[in-house]
């Protein structure tokens, strides 16, 4: 009889324990309603009933099955773990393509001088033959052009100072013959002269209208030069004339020398 009373108080007071531990935490949750957290019951024999997560509902109890059942919670998301070790360094990408070209740079400063280039030529002396043109190159029929004396030009200029030739002895020029690729035209014609050292000299012809050359062939038509004489040919146009090439040759002759036919 004693025995059975003993164990009544013990069931008895079992489950005031069970009241007091588990109804109002259970109930209630434990009063977390946190949403970013996995709510939970687990029993001494551990066992586990999830109750509710982020979305579902967290308000029910845990179960009364018999045994007593403990509110726990744990973090849907846990904490950050230790950071891994380095990787290995990828391979190295394909090369991108070219950007567009930058602006132009300013001029850069300019550099010296160069040494000058060698002379336009020159006659050398007594009883050379100077023959000269303007290489195919058809002249201005308004301008003035001025060519090599003592050969073909490779270019025609309208600067008078441009293209000469220095002799390098004293001498004296006559006997000019002058050849056109085609007459002037009627009307029209072509002077054609020696210049020393800037001036028209009097060894000059003229191809006239229907005429394709002219020479100064005969007695006075002589010139002098001496050593550093600058000289070149100058044809000079009148009235329009159709656009020629020429081509002349002259004989450089001991000075004071008449010649003549």
């Amino acid at each position: 009889m004693q025995l059975r009373r003993t164990l009544a108080f013990a069931v008895l007071a079992a489950c005031a324990v069970v009241a007091a531990v588990v109804g109002p935490s259970a109930f209630a949750h434990g009063g977390n309603n946190d949403p970013d957290v996995i709510h939970a019951c687990v029993n001494r024999f551990g066992d586990v009933r999830i109750l509710g997560f982020q979305g579902l509902s967290i308000d029910g109890p845990c179960p009364l099955l018999g045994a007593p059942w403990s509110v726990v919670h744990w973090g849907i998301v846990g904490p950050s773990g230790p950071s891994g070790p380095k990787g290995t360094t990828g391979a190295t990408g394909a090369t991108g393509p070219s950007g567009p070209s930058g602006p132009v740079g300013p001029s850069g400063v300019a550099g010296p001088s160069g040494p000058s280039g060698p002379g336009g030529g020159s006659v050398a002396c007594v009883g050379a033959a100077a023959n000269g043109g303007t290489n195919d190159i058809v002249v201005s029929t308004s301008l003035n052009s001025y060519a090599y004396l003592a050969r073909q030009s490779q270019a025609v200029t309208n600067d008078p100072t441009a293209l000469e030739v220095t002799f390098l002895c004293a001498g004296s020029l006559a006997n000019m013959t002058v050849t056109a690729s085609g007459s002037p035209g009627s009307g029209n014609d072509y002077t054609v002269a020696v210049r020393v050292n800037g001036t028209t000299s009097s060894l000059a012809c003229t191809i006239a209208d229907a005429a394709t050359s002219c020479s100064t062939v005969g007695p006075g038509i002589v010139i002098d030069v001496n050593p550093g004489d600058e000289v070149n040919v100058e044809i000079d146009p009148d009235g329009g004339p159709t656009a020629r090439h020429f081509d002349w040759q002259l004989a450089v002759i001991g000075p004071g020398t008449e010649v003549y036919p």
